[in-house]
């Protein structure tokens, strides 16, 4: 793992796309580091960015094997009061 990331080396390392760190970066999630002018990635924020996808990324595989496999309609708890009301 590199010290440093450029934005496209930051991407290509996770296997996301450059809008989407484009995006972190408009909401505040992501600064990169400013030096000699030039803009990088910390090889920490990699890490914790890498952590982070995975956690995502399987959250959304079980919520979406959830969906497949128990053949489901989940709804929000403010619409299953309303059902229930």
């Amino acid at each position: 793992m590199s010290d440093y990331y450029t934005f496209q080396q930051l991407a290509q390392t996770l296997g996301i796309a450059e809008a989407s760190i484009t995006a972190l970066q408009a909401k505040g999630l992501l600064q990169p580091t400013v030096k000699d002018g030039r803009s990088f990635f910390s090889s920490r924020q990699a890490h914790c960015l890498r952590a982070a996808l995975g956690w995502a990324r399987k959250r959304q595989n079980r919520f979406a094997r959830g969906l497949r496999e128990g053949g489901r309609t989940l709804v929000c708890a403010h619409e299953r009061d309303e059902e229930l009301g």
